[in-house]
């Protein structure tokens, strides 16, 4: 049966908000399909997949450790709850989390299912192995370490793990570990730790700034507003922006642009801050 695209941002005649899109993206991400609704499993079938997701997790942290999550999981574990009508969702604020849980739930539904409902397959699996093998345990974990590193590949994992490092967001971390050095990274990163006030450009800024949904002419006056004042700098201060965007650190910039420590970074971008604000009167 075909499934009809949902076409609700193409069909809109403005540009979607950064809240449309994250909606979007998230009811049609593969990671959090699902082979049965968790609403509808019996208290049986969510012990036993609770189980196999244990399993699975621990050779799933190792194997995403070592292709670039770099830090235990615990750190950037941020579960979200969201209220949309009468139904409550939770999902993880981090990408690579919420790839992690709906990968393990999808392949725990499965297992479920073909040992409680398909004896056939079950005997094909049962050839395969020698139940006197004394080795049977080693290669049992050899076999779901390969699975998994092999699933991660396919994902491209270390390239995404990547690609969330350099452009890291608050919901990327989990916020009631103390001591969440990777956290205080982004932090230190995108804003100012005396006054907490961000860094040009924050990642999140857009986000703040049409969180009130503004129209199609707010957000082309916004646009025509910030390529003018970019235009308006001179070229070494256009390119510390863009190093800061590409995620740099401000002692990596001093270094790219030749400048001799990262205070001047600081005070080029309090100048560049305080130049837009009197130039667009949008304070940020």
């Amino acid at each position: 049966m075909s499934k009809t695209v949902d076409t609700t941002l193409l069909d809109l005649d403005r540009d979607p908000t950064l809240e449309e899109m994250k909606a979007f993206f998230h009811k049609h991400d593969w990671s959090a399909a699902k082979l049965s609704e968790p609403n509808s499993r019996s208290e049986h079938k969510n012990v036993i997949m609770d189980h196999i997701k244990e399993v699975i997790d621990a050779e799933f942290k190792r194997s995403a450790y070592d292709k670039g999550l770099h830090i235990p999981s615990k750190y950037y574990d941020n579960k979200i709850e969201e209220t949309v009508g009468k139904e409550k969702t939770t999902y993880q604020g981090n990408p690579l989390m919420e790839l992690r849980d709906g990968t393990e739930d999808l392949i725990s539904d499965a297992v479920y299912e073909i040992i409680m409902n398909h004896d056939d397959i079950l005997d094909i699996l049962d050839e395969q192995f020698d139940g006197d093998d004394p080795d049977l345990d080693k290669k049992a974990d050899s076999f779901l370490h390969n699975a998994v590193d092999t699933m991660l590949d396919v994902m491209d994992y270390k390239k995404i793990a990547e690609l969330l490092g350099d452009m890291s967001a608050e919901e990327d971390f989990n916020h009631k570990i103390p001591n969440n050095f990777r956290k205080e990274d982004h932090e230190r990163r995108w804003y100012h730790l005396d006054t907490k006030a961000p860094t040009l450009p924050d990642p999140e800024i857009e986000e703040l700034a049409y969180s009130h949904d503004p129209g199609p002419e707010e957000q082309a006056i916004s646009r025509i507003m910030a390529d003018e004042f970019m235009r308006s700098l001179d070229e070494k201060d256009k390119r510390i922006l863009e190093l800061l965007t590409a995620g740099y650190t401000q002692s990596e910039i001093a270094d790219t642009v030749g400048m001799s420590n990262n205070g001047g970074i600081s005070k080029r971008l309090t100048k560049i801050r305080n130049e837009f604000i009197r130039k667009t009167g949008v304070k940020i």
